[in-house]
């Protein structure tokens, strides 16, 4: 235990110094659920983000934070990331990333080491469903998950697969399936709740 720490010190100070560059203005909600401002630098690959504020700046790693945001200029877009218990050997907890919300998230986690500003979206990331607490590779998603999207709206899923053409053959067809359920699963939960 005593060789953990001056390890985590170490790679807070390799992350504080690569990050000079990499601040972003989000906000972070912790385990504990204060929430904290200020300018964001994330460390992918060591799951670490560090946070700037009047404060100070603090080293959060992924099993103190239940998720953080900010807005990505070059991509105009809002992004962010969740800290999941992932399914590996150690059960480590890990930062990923929301594509897609709803009922089934499509998660995805960066795991090449190439430089941020050279990222290939289709290659340089682990994409995973997020559905019942269960977190799902997306090339298991046709064994482990689709199955269930058609035991609960059959007829639903069933036209919108045959009218669309979409045969989970590639990652652009199980997205469109994924929102199409994430749309009738949310219409679902509006009728509920108007009664």
């Amino acid at each position: 235990m005593k060789i953990l720490y001056p390890l985590a010190f170490i790679f807070v100070f390799i992350g504080f110094t690569q990050a000079q560059n990499g601040w972003v203005s989000g906000s972070v909600v912790l385990k504990t659920d204060k929430v904290l401002v200020g300018e964001i630098s994330k460390k992918p690959i060591h799951d670490l983000i560090l946070l700037k504020n009047s404060e100070g700046i603090h080293a959060l790693p992924a099993h103190q934070v239940s998720y953080y945001r900010f807005y990505d200029r070059d991509a105009d877009i809002n992004r962010q990331f969740l800290s999941i218990k992932s399914h590996d050997f150690f059960g480590s907890i890990k930062f990923f990333e929301i594509v897609i919300q709803g009922n089934i998230k499509v998660l995805r986690r960066y795991h090449k080491k190439t430089p941020e500003n050279e990222v290939n979206e289709a290659y340089d990331f682990d994409y995973f469903t997020l559905y019942d607490n269960m977190l799902v590779p997306l090339c298991q998603f046709k064994k482990k998950v689709y199955p269930k999207l058609m035991e609960k709206y059959p007829i639903e899923m069933s036209t919108f697969i045959s009218t669309s053409q979409s045969h989970l053959t590639s990652t652009e067809s199980t997205f469109c399936i994924i929102k199409r359920f994430n749309s009738t699963d949310g219409k679902s939960n509006l009728l509920a709740q108007q009664d």
